[in-house]
């Protein structure tokens, strides 16, 4: 069997972070995890790596992903930097004025807070951007969109509502990939810091 590196990231499938990873080390394995938690417990053990954001430009500190790091015993092996687009996304039934509640990730929903403000959108954060699209499928509420990928609007139980509505158009996240000894860098294709 070829040797693949095991990454985890925080998110379900289609987060920021799974695109990131898509991009950056195609021929991996990915594990989703829930919480920053149960990354850095993955990325502990021997083999295992892990793509960390830390860092918004708009948001700034993701603050529990970097105290998690600092009370791990994992090492830095490189850098990546992703422009974010984030896009209002829906049933293909609603439409923007049926929405009253917008639901994300809490980093996602601050990066878009004037829009939100502007359009007197409720909000409630949940644990994911690409999550919280799942959760409108789950929940089949017309009322209810979430903020995420444009990378959505490929599905087609989905609608996007609208696109680019983050605070500013230069939305950037930091991210640091992870792990408690460096990388076999045959497995790795890419240069270890660049921007996406």
């Amino acid at each position: 069997m070829e040797n693949k590196m095991n990454i985890a990231y925080q998110g379900t499938p289609g987060s920021y972070s799974e695109q990131l990873l898509k991009t950056i080390f195609p021929d991996s394995l990915y594990q989703p995890c829930e919480t920053f938690s149960s990354l850095i417990d993955f990325a502990s053990k021997s083999g295992n790596f892990g793509l960390l954001p830390v860092e918004n430009s708009i948001a700034g500190t993701v603050n529990e992903a970097y105290e998690e790091l600092i009370e791990s015993e994992l090492s830095i092996f490189g850098e990546y930097i992703k422009k974010i687009k984030h896009s209002l996304i829906a049933l293909p039934e609603s439409s923007l004025e049926l929405i009253s509640n917008v639901i994300s990730h809490p980093q996602a929903l601050q990066q878009c807070s004037k829009y939100l403000r502007k359009n007197n959108f409720k909000i409630t954060p949940v644990f994911d951007t690409a999550g919280s699209v799942y959760e409108v499928l789950r929940t089949n509420d017309n009322t209810t969109a979430a903020i995420a990928g444009e990378h959505f609007d490929s599905d087609d139980r989905f609608k996007i509502l609208e696109k680019n509505i983050s605070n500013d158009s230069e939305n950037f996240t930091r991210f640091l990939f992870i792990g408690l000894e460096p990388p076999n860098l045959s497995l790795i294709n890419n240069k270890f810091s660049s921007v996406l």
